[in-house]
């Protein structure tokens, strides 16, 4: 019996070497997204420590505003850095789907000629028997 041979292969191969790349592309965008939520709560943490310091003059009260507002501010900014994460994030996930999406459709497709190969090996082996059982029963 000859090999299962599938014509796409190459290319079914390039696209599960697609996929493979898309799903790391989408892992880490998520980790990057999920990194920036991490800087996020250490700013806040950042700032109940400071706001847990006694002030006990105007100055100190004054540097501990100040201190504070310079915490908000890269709060804003982690903040605009998160969203535009979160937006690579999506592109990563729908790349990540196409590409899944266009593989499956060629693993379908192999699946479908792999059947109908071992169609087409039972009927010719099928053959080959009745054809030694018709040969083997001629009498002498």
């Amino acid at each position: 019996m000859p090999k299962f041979s599938f014509r796409l292969e190459s290319v079914r191969r390039y696209r599960v070497s697609l996929e493979s790349i898309a799903k790391d592309n989408y892992r880490d965008a998520q980790r990057r997204v999920f990194e920036c939520e991490q800087d996020i709560k250490s700013i806040y943490s950042k700032i109940d420590h400071i706001l847990a310091e006694p002030a006990l003059s105007i100055p100190d009260r004054l540097a501990l505003e100040g201190r504070i507002a310079r915490q908000e501010d890269q709060i804003q900014h982690q903040v605009i850095i998160l969203q535009v994460l979160q937006s690579d994030e999506t592109e990563a996930l729908v790349a990540w789907v196409e590409a899944k999406k266009e593989l499956e459709i060629l693993e379908k497709l192999r699946e479908n000629r792999r059947a109908e190969w071992l169609l087409d090996e039972n009927r010719l082996e099928q053959a080959a028997l009745d054809e030694w059982a018709v040969t083997r029963r001629k009498p002498a």
